[in-house]
Order: structure tokens, then C-alpha cells, then sequence
């Protein structure tokens, strides 16, 4: 019988930790807390971690295919780049107030919300 080796690599704790995103290129994994207002990022092989503060609750993420990521908030869309730290908001949320966070939110290949 085998059993699976699981190693934490990051144990702070998340008031709501989800939507985990491995990045193949970076070798890292991204997950957002929802009701931290983060996105956080990690390199599973040296333990380096990193954190950008959201505007609102980030729900969902996908890779952006200019790099860096697309972020789903309550208040639409921003994109942080890893590589300066900056968060621009891309789009404003369809709706006024915003709603519960978009977690079925989603993103095509491409980097376009679903």
C-alpha cells in the first residue's frame, strides 16, 4: 500500500484560502483570501511568499496571457503584476452594489472572463 507525501509549504492561516492556481512557467501557486482582500503567491521549492492587497474580495483567478493574472472581485476585475506589484483594475463589476463575490467566476485560456 502507498501512501501520498504532502508537504505544507505555507501555513499562516487564510480567513477564507481558495481558487489555488499553479502557474507552470513561474513554478509558483497563487490562491486568493476572500475575506482578506489578498491574492498570495508562493514558490513551492524555496518557500518564498508574496501578497498583493485587493480593492475588494477576490473570488476566482486566472493566468492573463500578457502576464501576470486576471483577478475576479466583488468590484470587477484588476490585473496585479507579480513582476512590479502594481494592481490595475481592468474593468468595472456589471452591477451596482456589487453582489456576493464572483466565485464561479471563471477565465478562458486566453485570459478572458467566462
Amino acid at each position: 500500500m502507498t501512501t501520498d507525501q504532502f508537504n505544507v509549504v505555507y501555513d499562516r492561516p487564510m480567513l477564507v484560502g481558495e481558487c489555488p492556481l499553479w502557474h507552470p512557467a513561474e513554478r509558483n501557486i497563487y490562491w486568493v483570501d476572500i475575506a482578506g482582500y489578498k491574492v498570495h503567491r508562493i514558490h513551492p521549492m524555496t518557500g518564498e511568499h508574496r501578497e498583493w492587497l485587493m480593492e475588494s474580495e477576490p473570488s476566482a483567478i486566472a493566468m492573463h496571457s500578457h502576464g501576470g493574472l486576471v483577478v475576479a472581485l466583488r468590484s470587477g476585475f484588476a490585473h496585479p503584476d507579480p513582476a512590479s506589484g502594481r494592481v490595475a483594475m481592468t474593468a468595472p463589476a456589471p452591477y451596482h452594489p456589487p453582489p456576493p463575490p464572483l466565485t464561479a467566476a471563471g477565465a478562458t485560456a486566453a485570459g478572458r472572463p467566462r
